[in-house]
């Protein structure tokens, strides 16, 4: 009796030590980092007042950015956490990113992007077929509102219609652009128009389209088109199309 009363006291004891310190790592930090990018892809000093969201199923925490971009989260439940930033102006580089947070004494740790929303604005003078092998389009354009050069190129989102009300949101088809740093000279440009979605550069059966091209801040996931991402748009440029 008395080895079955010692036994059942240890049990208890080791219950209870090993339900302490379940639950002791069910809590513990999420500490993160924001990096910020210009428009031209340089990376931006002052990181302060970001808006930063963790949410799950059930739960919600908030809180902003240092000025250095740093923030954390104490006592967080453990879980997988899906991030949200926001701040006037910029894009977040990733709106799908989650954190995966175990608890426990070491902090989890996490370094996230976001991208600011162009201000430059470009105005399309004339559209040819690409000389060379006909696999783009060429715009010539000029572009005004700069903060200098970029780090490699802008990116931009490039709709057509048959009608002139052209817009992202009334087109027939879209296609991604570009303009490379290396065809920027004195306000002048070419805009490249590349067929990453649809087979065909324009359909057939037309003798004009109305264009119109929207700046589009650098992320992630660059194959899905986030509107909210979009700069000022061109003035409606009508093309007439020659072979």
């Amino acid at each position: 009796m008395k080895t079955f009363s010692t036994f059942y006291i240890s049990l208890c004891i080791f219950l209870f030590i090993g339900c302490s310190e379940k639950e002791e790592y069910l809590t513990g930090e999420i500490n993160g980092y924001v990096s910020a990018y210009d428009e031209n892809g340089y990376s931006i000093s002052d990181r302060e007042g970001f808006n930063i969201t963790l949410k799950n199923d059930s739960l919600s925490f908030y809180q902003k950015t240092g000025q250095e971009g740093w923030y954390s989260f104490e006592d967080m439940p453990y879980g997988n956490y899906k991030i949200d930033i926001q701040k006037e102006g910029f894009i977040q580089d990733n709106i799908n990113a989650i954190i995966h947070h175990i608890g426990g004494y070491s902090p989890t740790f996490n370094a996230f992007a976001v991208h600011e929303i162009p201000d430059y604005e470009v105005s399309i003078d004339s559209i040819i077929l690409e000389p060379t092998f006909g696999q783009r389009l060429w715009a010539y354009s000029k572009i005004t509102n700069t903060k200098g050069l970029p780090k490699g190129q802008y990116e931009l989102m490039v709709y057509f219609n048959d009608d002139k009300d052209v817009t992202k949101d009334n087109y027939m088809f879209y296609h991604y652009g570009c303009i490379l740093k290396n065809t920027i000279s004195e306000g002048l440009c070419i805009m490249w128009v590349n067929r990453w979605v649809y087979s065909y550069l324009y359909p057939d059966g037309y003798d004009s389209l109305f264009v119109r091209a929207y700046p589009r801040a650098n992320y992630y996931d660059w194959l899905t088109v986030r509107k909210e991402a979009f700069g000022t748009p061109s003035e409606v440029f009508k093309w007439i199309i020659r072979e």
